[in-house]
């Protein structure tokens, strides 16, 4: 389905009402989260691109999760910063940075990958692992995690590209 379509924007509309008609907490997290998978399948073309986008997206959270936790204060940050660079790595493979081409064989570049939002989801991951570690965000769950990063109205605020 379109996002520009009057089909998708009415069912925008349905939805934010029941929310409201919903008591918060859980049920509206399950509300967002069943929105939020529904625009994903419509957008995520086959199981390569699933696989990297849930490895991509799962990695965040195991990171925070464990960083400071395990890791004393002096190796976390190392720790993240090797982190991030395999993240930013991956980032630019799956999107097929041109400069890519004078420094990997092309068969890392000639895949078939495609994740909608996959910059914001980069940005809002770094953003949740640096508050993660700095003590920002007490408690979290997997839950919470996953609304924040596939927030489909966040993934909707960039531009959409029909394959």
């Amino acid at each position: 389905m379109k996002v520009t379509s009057l089909a998708f924007v009415f069912g925008l509309f349905v939805v934010a009402t029941l929310v409201f008609l919903v008591p918060a907490g859980r049920p509206r997290q399950f509300i967002l989260a069943v929105c939020n998978a529904m625009f994903l399948v419509s957008w995520v073309p086959n199981a390569a691109s699933w696989m990297t986008l849930t490895a991509f997206v799962l990695s965040g959270y195991f990171v925070a999760k464990s960083v400071g936790r395990i890791a004393p204060s002096g190796l976390r940050s190392g720790l993240i910063a090797l982190y991030l660079v395999l993240l930013l790595t991956v980032f630019l493979i799956v999107k097929k940075y041109q400069f890519l081409t004078l420094v990997l064989p092309s068969k890392f570049l000639s895949h078939y990958l495609v994740i909608v939002g996959l910059s914001y989801m980069l940005f809002r991951q770094i953003h949740f692992l640096i508050d993660a570690v700095e003590g920002q965000i007490e408690e979290f769950s997997l839950w919470h995690y996953l609304n924040y990063q596939i927030n489909l109205f966040a993934l909707l605020a960039g531009p959409i590209q029909s394959l």
